[in-house]
Parts: C-alpha cells; structure tokens; sequence
C-alpha cells in the first residue's frame, strides 16, 4: 500500500507543479484519500482483532476510551497501551490529512465552478442568418486623437482563439466620444464623428494556407452592404461589453447580425 500512495502523491505534485488542475482534483486527491481510508481500516481490523477481551473492542478510539483502559484495567499489558498511544497519534496525523486532502478537494471544486474570463467565450458570438459564430479574444488597437482633438480613433477585432489569423473574426473602426479612453453608449454607423463605427468586416470560417492567404470561408466588408445598425458599448465588471445589431441588405431582401462580446481587450497589433 505505502509504494501505492507514494506513487499517486508523486503523480500528484508532477499535476499540480504543472497546473493540470483539473486532474489533480478529479483524479489524484479522491483516489489519494480514499487509499489512506482503506489503509487505515485496515490497520484497524488488525489491530483491534488482537483483543481477546470484550471490553478491548472499541469502535472509536476517544480519549475517555484511553482513560478507560488505564484506570479501569490496571493489568493491561504495557506494550498493549504503547500501540494504542501511537494508534492515537497516528489517527491524529492522518485525521488532519484526510481533513486537508477534503479542504484542496473542495477549493478545487469551487474553484472549478469559478467562472473566469475565457470561459465566458460560449456567450461571446455574432450571429449571421441564424448561424452562430463563437468568439473569445479581443484585440483593440489605439491610432490615437484627430487634430482637432475632438475625438479618439480605435480599431478592435473580436474573433475565435488569439491566432493572428482566426477562423472567425469581426473587426470595426470606432470614434471615441473621449479623447482619452474608449467611451460607453450607443454607436452608429458612420464616418469622421464621434460616437459612430466603420470598415466593418466579419470573417467566417476561413482558412489559411502558408502564407496566411485565406482559401476558404467567407469575408464581407459589410460597410457596402449596411443599411442601418449599432455597437452599444457599456461595462461590467471592468471589462467591456459590446452588442451588436446590424442590418444588411442583399439580393433576397435584409437580414440581421447580432452578436455579443464582453473579455479584456488586449492592446495587440490587427493584421487581418
């Protein structure tokens, strides 16, 4: 049993060392417990087989069970409370790592529940005739004032992963109602004043080949197809939210791109 559990704490730390946390808490720490549980018990059977009297067949070892052995049989063999002294300290050591294996258990449970940033990217995507189109990183790019210094000038990419060139993007240009930060509100599309959006495109499904040329999926520069549509910007929780509702015209009539976004934005360079 003692090489069996070395061998899962050994597995253990290795997990943990390299932040494969999930199994370390799926695997290693309810496996790890319930092989000391099962080496405990045991060692309880044997031990506690070796009473020949009745009166020595304990099913907890408190310590008024210990004074009962003292002052009430006074002929107990010495070695006999010897073992059960060192029983007790050996049930106290393992009691504490039993208790601190089910406290990393627990954090590692709720930890796991945690929502966190990147996993909010099923609830981040643009959807195009009711196809949806999931994204998970954000990348904005500042070009700074206009000369009258009335408004700020970005450009942000939305898309699928933090590959220069993802499958699925929407990148837009937007003028800041602010001259020093990327403002919240409403935005509408259109051109040199702030507090309006242009360059939309919106890329789908496409794939590059070496020379990060795409050969497949779909590209639109929507400016030449929008009739109307909005980017309202707000925040929560100190990263920003975008929503989208664009609407498109084309051969068989309008249709809608909606979509939603909130993550960090990373100051990155665009090159799609």
């Amino acid at each position: 049993m003692a090489p069996f559990l070395f061998l899962i704490f050994y597995k253990g730390v290795v997990a943990f060392l390299i932040k494969d946390y999930e199994f370390f808490y799926s695997s290693i720490l309810p496996i790890f417990a319930f092989s000391l549980i099962v080496k405990r018990f045991i060692y309880f059977l044997i031990f506690f087989s070796n009473f020949k009297d009745d009166k020595f067949k304990i099913f907890r070892l408190t310590q008024k069970s210990y004074n009962w052995i003292f002052h009430k049989n006074q002929r107990t063999n010495s070695n006999l409370i010897l073992s059960v002294l060192n029983m007790k300290k050996t049930i106290s050591r393992d009691y504490l790592v039993v208790k601190i294996i089910f406290g990393l258990f627990l954090f590692g449970f709720f930890n796991s529940c945690t929502v966190k940033p990147d996993d909010l990217s099923t609830d981040n995507y643009f959807k195009i005739k009711d196809k949806e189109y999931h994204l998970n990183y954000a990348l904005i790019e500042d070009y700074g004032t206009d000369y009258e210094i009335t408004s700020r000038s970005y450009t942000i990419g939305l898309q699928s992963g933090n590959s220069d060139y993802p499958s699925n993007f929407m990148k837009f240009s937007i003028l800041s109602t602010s001259t020093t930060r990327l403002n919240e509100g409403i935005y509408e599309f259109g051109y040199n004043s702030p507090g309006t959006f242009c360059d939309l495109e919106i890329g789908t499904e496409l794939r590059y080949d070496d020379t990060f040329v795409a050969v497949s999926g779909e590209r639109i520069y929507v400016d030449s197809e929008l009739k109307n549509g909005t980017i309202e910007i707000s925040k929560k929780n100190g990263d920003y939210v975008f929503e989208f509702d664009f609407e498109l015209k084309s051969v068989d009539g309008s249709y809608h791109i909606i979509g939603y976004f909130t993550d960090v934005l990373h100051e990155e360079t665009i090159y799609y």
